[in-house]
Order: C-alpha cells, then structure tokens, then sequence
C-alpha cells in the first residue's frame, strides 16, 4: 500500500522512438506522459510532489542532469516513490549505471511506480523483477543502436547522405522514393566553396593571387565578412575540414571520426580520432569541385602537413590549462615547431586578437623565473578562518557546479540552432529560446568570475603549510615528464595571462607581459 501522505516524485524522458513520432505529428511526449503520471497518482490518491524533465537523450546517467538531481533528492529527502511509465524510462545505461539506479532506490527506500506494477527494491522478488527489466531494455537499447547503424551504413554504401548535418554548402533533402537522404548544392555557399578551393591550390586577387593557407583563408573570409556554417567567425579548423572533405568531390564518407570510449583517470571520456580506412562511395549527390581539383588539394596538403600521431596521445604542453590571452582571455595553444623543433611556439588562435605568438622555451622560462622568485620572498600570513560559506571546498564545489552549468547551457543553446536549421524551430521560438538560454548564461559566466576573484584570497593555513613543504619540486621540473610538469603547475598556479602587442623576427624577441594568478596566499616581503 502507498502512504497517502507520502512524499513522491515523478521523472518524464523522451526515447528515440516519440522524437520520431513527434516528427510524424503525434504530439508532445513529455506532456502526455506527465498527464498520464498525474492520472494514475490520481487513481492511487498520492500527491506528485516534483516531476523532473528530460529533455535531453543520454546513454548514460552522467548525460541526464534531470536524472543526476532526482537521485540526489532520492538521497537526501527518501521520497515515498518515483513515478514513471515504464521501467526503461530510468536508465538504459551499462550495469553500473543500473547497479547505481537499483542501489539508490533500496537503500533510501523508494518505490518504483508505474502504471502496471509498483516495484519496492527493498523485496527480494520486485527488485530481481526490476532488475531483469533493466537489463531486457538495455539489451534492446543495444539492438536498436545496432540495427540503426547498419541501415546507417547500408544507406552511405548506396551512395546516400547518412549524416545528420549536411556539410556548408549543401542542403540534406529526402529521397523521392522516401528511403534514405541525399545532398543538394546551395549556389550562394557553394560559390564560397569554390573560393576556399582556389585559394588555397592556387590563389586569387582577394589573396593577391598566392596560394593561402587555413589560416589565411580564415581571416581573408572574416575581411569579406562571409558567414560561416554554424559560428561568428571562420576559423583554420572550419577551413581545413572544408579542404578535406571528400563530399564536395562527389563522395560519400562514413565513419571518418568514430567515437572510441576510453578510460582515463577512472572516469569514462569519448574521443572521436580519425579513421584513415573508413568508408569512401561515390555519392548520388552532385559535386561542387572537379576530381582534377581535389587531388591536387590533397597532394597540396599532404606536402604541407605532417603526419598526426594516432598513437601518441599524451600531453605535449605543460602549460595546457594554465596559459591564457590577456586580451581576449581564451587559452594560448602550442604549435610545434618546424624542422624537428620539439619546443615550439604559442598562439592566440582567436581571429582579429592583436596578441602575438611567442617562443615556448622563452614563455615556459619566465613563468618559471617569475614564480620562483615570488616563492622565495613568500612569508605565509596568520590569516583568519574563512567562513563557512566562504570556505575553499565549497567555493570549488560551487564553481564546479556553474561551470557544469555553463556547459549545459551552450550544448542547450547549440542544440538551437540545430533545431531551427532543421526546421524543428521557427524563428520566432529560437528567438525566445536563445534569448532565455543566453540570459541564463551570462547570469552563470558572472556568477563564475565573482567565484573565482574570491577563490584565491581563502587560504588554509595548514594547506598553505603543506604547499610550501612542497616547493622544492619545482627546483626538479625539468626531470619531470610533461604530465607531472603541468599537474605541478596547476597546484601553484590558478592561471596566467600572457600579452604581447609587437611581432617578433628571428633575430628579435619583443619583450611579452606574464600576470601570474598564484593557488598559494601571503604576503612577500
């Protein structure tokens, strides 16, 4: 029996399945089944206290915010019950996804509810029920996924479009036989293709008719102020996917960037690395450049690139996290050097930033010089306790949590823009939506900077100590592999902003300006 006066809670998600029926017109998911909850609490006579709603499609429980904050409620206010359509609904995530679902619910106490059975973990038999429920709809998860990336592949053999987002300079139509996609060219942007193509393999007066590279073609379609597929500004990275794209040659290609789960630090991370056999069909679609041209781009490219390490994947950069722009605060990145050269050189890859590139060796050498000299003139202060509130566990907690926050917020807001793309959205509610999502997110980046301006004056006295027990190891940085250098870094450093208004030569090195953000308070004498 239920307690009438029970505390309950009811959780709402959309599967694969309603987001394709919606598309077919069968009306809004989340509402009917949040009308259906609120019937069958009705039928029992319980009271839903909160429902949590899933608007985004996650395979495990770390993508499902909504569903992160119900098992903390679960844990901390031991609700009566969860009501839900159906068991799937929860979680069709791995077994420890499951086994972390399953152990939240018995140990706190809280019912399953749905509208053919009401499962209690705390019995033996409802929670075997319950947990062969689980691994059924996981297995149908993974029967359905399978199935989906065949069709998936067996469309892309057929020469069809299989992609999501069609790639700048195409529109992604429906097949008149109404199986599968193929591509259709949009002459304004394919007019921009053609450009990038012929600058890059033999110039043109915009380039003052020389050959130009990603970067140069970048900033050249930034002057013409042309607009790019899905950002503000073009950047090398957009221009070098265009020149590699085998679509605009008249190809299909699937499987470029397969997703590759690894573990890493006991935390599972994606990566999607190049596939070089992936699969390459001529396409039914029509191209936008000549083969002729193509192999001569590719030919071009090969000679100017270096091969990638596949393999190698560690740490190149020990100041990766740390160093950032003064001018337009986003993070400097190293490029190797040419010749052999394992040093290398920083760049701000931010287009129009006035902030000029400097010598790895030198700007590694002056953040180690400056800091230090600081440390060996730093005299630890009797600092009072912070408060509570105020104190460093919390405040990092609470950053942590608006930057996951933050990154919410942008993944919602590029979500978007896919919708009106694909004409989900019309103008007016992307207007709305993106209005309300930025607002969102200039309250979250405001709320981070004052969190981090107050971050570095607490200061333990005991932590402090502890830190500066340890400040002989920066004396054995250079015996350091690349991964200990920047881990060491990081505990000393918040981070550092590097300015320079004036282009260096190879006989001339312009002075540059380092601000240092120290982890470690007091006062120097």
């Amino acid at each position: 029996m239920l307690n009438p006066d029970g505390l309950y809670f009811a959780y709402l998600r959309k599967s694969r399945e309603d987001r394709e029926a919606e598309l077919q017109g069968a009306g809004e998911t989340l509402a009917r089944h949040e009308k259906a909850l609120e019937d069958l609490a009705h039928t029992l006579g319980i009271t839903i206290a909160k429902i949590y709603r899933e608007v985004v499609s996650g395979e495990t429980i770390a993508a499902r915010p909504q569903m992160i904050c119900m098992l903390n409620d679960v844990e901390t206010l031991r609700p009566d019950g969860v009501l839900v359509t159906e068991i799937p609904r929860l979680a069709r995530g791995d077994t420890r996804d499951q086994g972390l679902l399953m152990e939240t619910f018995k140990y706190c106490g809280t019912k399953i509810i749905t509208p053919s059975k009401t499962y209690d973990p705390t019995d033996e038999f409802d929670e075997e029920y319950a947990e062969f429920g689980l691994f059924m709809s996981r297995r149908e998860y993974n029967s359905i996924r399978r199935r989906l990336m065949n069709g998936k592949t067996a469309s892309a053999k057929e020469g069809k479009y299989a992609g999501s987002l069609a790639p700048y300079g195409y529109t992604k139509y429906k097949l008149p036989d109404g199986k599968g996609y193929s591509l259709q060219i949009v002459p304004h942007q394919a007019q921009i293709v053609h450009l990038i193509f012929e600058m890059y393999l033999n110039g043109t007066p915009e380039t003052g008719n020389k050959p130009s590279g990603a970067s140069a073609i970048a900033r050249t379609l930034n002057g013409l102020k042309i607009p790019p597929p899905r950002s503000d500004q073009w950047s090398p990275s957009s221009i070098q996917t265009i020149l590699s794209n085998c679509v605009y040659a008249g190809f299909i290609r699937w499987g470029h960037r397969k997703t590759k789960k690894v573990m890493k630090n006991g935390s599972l991370t994606r990566t999607h690395p190049v596939q070089p056999d992936c699969l390459v069909v001529p396409g039914l679609h029509s191209p936008i450049i000549s083969p002729d041209v193509w192999e001569s781009v590719q030919l071009l490219h090969k000679k100017k690139s270096r091969t990638p390490p596949f393999l190698d994947t560690g740490l190149k950069n020990p100041l990766a996290g740390i160093l950032y722009c003064g001018r337009c605060r986003k993070a400097m990145i190293r490029r190797p050097g040419k010749g052999g050269d394992s040093s290398g050189y920083f760049i701000c890859r931010t287009p129009g930033c006035p902030t000029c590139g400097s010598d790895f060796s030198l700007v590694e050498k002056g953040i180690l010089t400056a800091l230090s000299s600081w440390l060996q003139n730093l005299r630890i202060s009797d600092l009072p306790a912070p408060s509570s509130e105020d104190s460093p566990d919390i405040l990092t907690l609470s950053l942590a949590s608006r930057k996951a926050s933050v990154c919410r917020l942008k993944k919602q807001l590029d979500k978007t823009y896919t919708l009106l793309e694909t004409g989900v959205y019309s103008p007016e509610i992307f207007r709305e939506r993106s209005g309300t999502l930025n607002q969102q997110l200039e309250s979250e980046l405001s709320i981070i900077e004052s969190l981090e301006q107050k971050l570095p004056r607490q200061n333990d006295p005991n932590k402090v100590s502890k830190k500066a027990e340890n400040l002989p190891l920066l004396s054995i940085y250079s015996d350091l592999s690349v991964e200990d250098q920047n881990a060491l870094l990081k505990e000393l450093l918040l981070r550092v902003e590097y300015t320079k208004d004036i282009r260096g030569t190879k006989n001339n090195h312009p002075k540059f300006h380092l601000r240092i953000y120290p982890k470690i308070v007091g006062n120097t004498d």
